[in-house]
């Protein structure tokens, strides 16, 4: 019964409108040069938009949840989606942020890591993990993690919620 409420858009998504360059293919596909070993001769040029040119305002003041799994380019999708980051009520976000798997050669650590986190935390949202035990991210722990520590997250998926929410949730890792 979903056939009818699905909209798909042949686009990549990031900070601004235009026409981008992406690598690789299939779920690999990524706007980052040599993502998951993706080859500079296996490229292709797509159409981009913002999250917010996209969708508009035709989920303001609703319930919403986004997944976000781009490969590697959370930061530019973050940079575009202003609008939806500060609507009321904050969307939930389900949102995989690669740590180390699928970096270019020669980059060990997701260089935008921090900041990615840093557009959820600035307008008021939670981290959480979603793998083993669920728990809020700190800013301390990606410092720590940023700057070359062990990873102690354990997976690549979080969860952005509300603050003024806390506790109103409850995730089941599986």
């Amino acid at each position: 019964g979903w056939g009818e409420k699905i909209e798909v858009y042949p686009m990549a998504l990031g900070n601004k409108v235009g026409i981008a360059e992406i690598y690789g293919g299939d779920t690999g596909a990524s706007l980052i040069k040599g993502w998951a070993g993706a080859l500079d001769i296996d490229s292709a040029l797509v159409p981009c938009s913002t999250l917010d040119r996209v969708l508009g305002n035709a989920f303001f003041n609703r319930k919403c949840l986004f997944i976000v799994d781009i490969e590697g380019v959370e930061k530019l999708l973050l940079q575009g989606a202003s609008s939806y980051l500060d609507m009321t009520p904050k969307p939930i976000w389900f949102v995989e942020i690669s740590i180390r798997a699928q970096q270019p050669n020669g980059v060990e650590i997701n260089p935008d890591l921090l900041e990615t986190f840093e557009f959820f935390w600035s307008r008021g949202y939670e981290a959480w993990t979603t793998h083993h035990e669920n728990r809020l991210v700190l800013r301390e722990e990606i410092i720590r993690i940023q700057s070359g520590g062990r990873d102690t997250l354990f997976g690549d998926t979080f969860i952005f919620i509300d603050e003024s929410v806390h506790g109103v949730y409850s995730f089941a890792a599986r």
